[in-house]
């Protein structure tokens, strides 16, 4: 197995990341980056979350797809995912 594999399998794992250096990461699609202000919430599927340093306010299943909630201030990572891949 792979890396990305073994980290980012299943949509429920989180990990905090921090120090000096470069972490790369691998995405199947092109992502954006997205400044969240104080308060202002952003909703995400589990599947195109990359990384985030906001606070996490909620958490659900919809069709069996897991949402979050982020709350700012903080910067969102997402990717836009390719349909059949």
């Amino acid at each position: 197995k792979n890396i990305s594999t073994g980290l980012f399998h299943r949509a429920d794992r989180f990990f905090n990341i921090s120090g000096n250096g470069i972490f790369f990461v691998n995405s199947i699609g092109s992502m954006i980056e997205r400044q969240l202000k104080r308060d202002e919430r952003w909703t995400v599927r589990a599947d195109h979350l990359v990384a985030c340093n906001c606070r996490l306010v909620e958490h659900s299943k919809e069709f069996s797809k897991d949402i979050y909630i982020f709350e700012g201030p903080g910067t969102l990572i997402t990717q836009v995912t390719i349909k059949g891949l």
